[in-house]
């Protein structure tokens, strides 16, 4: 599947200042596939590390990093390559947030790269490229460390679920694409048999979603029969990372909202109603719940 965040990749790519590509989105929504389709397509090699299923690299890391062993050292045992290696690599660090310390300690390389490169413009000083991967908002968990290397030594780069124009390239109907856009600019209206046509790919969008794995099982099967299921073990997936980094309330709650969205969606009101959910419930209960929810991707205020 084609995504529209591959121009960004090697927009970045080319960027001698930022060393360090932070990639959020919600489980399953293909940032893995993407980071290592893009280091295949445009880097000769490429080291790749999940923090999630290895508790082994969590603690050595954690060993190696509090003791203040130097950071592409340590890189370099634990891949069992040399350091030069590393610099013509890209490096893809999957879920980091399994692993806080690795992760200040890589906001900490990028942001030193940034200010050597502030204070020594002419400074020939090679950087390492690397792709950071989480499911958790990282900016919610370290505002300040983030915040400071956004910008600067670090490219932030949220992936969202296939839109629409993604789905239909999808489906190889990418010429709709053309056509959607050419009369928009324009002010005309598409041809009824055409809109028609449109309008049913659109209802198949809603349907499917646009997380690769749903896109991917409807279109090697042709049918929806599967759909519902899949969607269910997705927002298993997404809410067991979610119980890793918040409270058991604010987990509660925002399974609550997520649940009542259906319900609020189907009635003509414009405004999400708390009322639906409880009598007698206001935003103020739920808010920390829905920050919860937009921060990480899975719903859009609108």
């Amino acid at each position: 599947m084609k995504r529209k965040a591959m121009k960004q990749l090697m927009l970045w790519k080319e960027q001698q200042s930022s060393s360090l590509l932070l990639m959020e989105g919600i489980k399953g929504v293909g940032k893995t596939y993407l980071a290592i389709d893009f280091a295949k397509s445009f880097y000769s090699n490429y080291l790749y590390l999940n923090f999630e299923n290895r508790p082994d690299a969590i603690a050595l890391f954690t060993k190696k990093i509090l003791a203040g062993e130097e950071f592409t050292y340590m890189l370099s045992t634990y891949f069992h390559v040399p350091e030069e290696l590393l610099y013509q690599s890209l490096l893809i660090f999957d879920e980091v947030s399994f692993c806080p310390t690795f992760c200040k300690a890589l906001l900490q390389y990028s942001d030193a790269y940034f200010v050597a490169r502030e204070e020594h413009p002419d400074l020939e000083q090679a950087s390492l490229k690397m792709m950071v991967l989480s499911s958790i908002s990282l900016k919610n968990c370290w505002k300040e460390e983030v915040a400071a290397t956004i910008g600067k030594g670090m490219t932030y780069l949220p992936l969202y679920p296939l839109g629409f124009d993604e789905f239909l390239m999808a489906f190889g109907t990418d010429w709709y694409i053309e056509t959607i856009q050419a009369h928009f600019q324009n002010r005309r209206p598409i041809p009824d048999i055409l809109h028609q046509d449109l309008l049913g790919l659109f209802e198949e969008y809603l349907m499917v979603g646009g997380m690769p794995t749903a896109m991917n099982e409807y279109m090697e099967m042709g049918s929806a029969i599967n759909l519902p299921e899949i969607h269910r073990m997705q927002m298993t997936h997404i809410q067991s990372v979610l119980k890793r980094q918040y409270s058991e309330s604010n987990i509660l709650k925002a399974n609550q909202v997520l649940q009542n969205i259906p319900l609020q969606l189907d009635k003509p009101n414009h405004k999400f109603q708390f009322s639906l959910i409880r009598k007698g419930t206001t935003y103020n209960m739920y808010k920390d719940a829905i920050q919860l929810l937009t921060e990480n991707g899975i719903v859009l205020r609108l």
